[in-house]
């Protein structure tokens, strides 16, 4: 099990230190599935939260990266009762709200959080004619992304351990609108480095 950095994290040129000043290395375990069509991280029907955050920890991982889609933020359905089949108490339950559960059962068992925006509409990753390549689509326009990372910032502030934002997975040519993401371009429309 690794030791939990006093929070909040600062960077000092190239490094990421805590609170106390010491260096920390990130150790994350990508924990997949709230950005798929059944809005939970993979596993709740197999087992309890608290077990899964468990077995990160004991594995050594010290953080977790936790994949979202902006339809799971923005539409935020309720799962259904298979998906979190091992956690009763979550039957009935918005995608959020599990969501929120996730992220402060993972915190309190000492693992950091980065939170993945990975895809905007809700589905499997990644393809050039998914939809998905920019940050926004027809279906999630630009301002929701930026809407969404917002709130997102907002809904976990008190959280200090949740200590970092991917803000965007693979952006990448979309087929769907012949939208092909740049890197300092200065076009609104398909430069990533201004958006992020």
């Amino acid at each position: 099990m690794t030791e939990t950095p006093s929070v909040p994290l600062k960077t000092h040129g190239t490094k990421i230190r805590d609170a106390d000043g010491e260096d920390v290395t990130l150790s994350c375990a990508n924990w997949y599935g709230a950005q798929l069509e059944t809005y939970v991280p993979e596993g709740l029907d197999k087992a309890p939260i608290d077990f899964i955050s468990k077995t990160i920890a004991t594995l050594g991982f010290n953080c977790v990266r936790l994949p979202f889609s902006l339809e799971l933020y923005l539409e935020n359905p309720t799962v259904t009762e298979e998906t979190v089949a091992a956690n009763e108490n979550l039957v009935g339950w918005s995608g959020m709200l599990v969501f929120d559960k996730v992220i402060e059962n993972l915190t309190d068992n000492g693992l950091m959080v980065i939170l993945n925006n990975h895809m905007s509409d809700a589905g499997k990753c990644c393809s050039t004619n998914d939809g998905n390549g920019m940050w926004y689509n027809d279906n999630y326009p630009e301002e929701k992304f930026f809407e969404t990372w917002r709130e997102m910032a907002g809904r976990y502030l008190k959280n200090p351990m949740v200590v970092g934002f991917d803000l965007r997975n693979e952006p990448r040519p979309d087929e769907n609108s012949g939208m092909m993401p740049t890197w300092g371009s200065g076009l609104e429309i398909n430069d990533w480095k201004l958006a992020a």
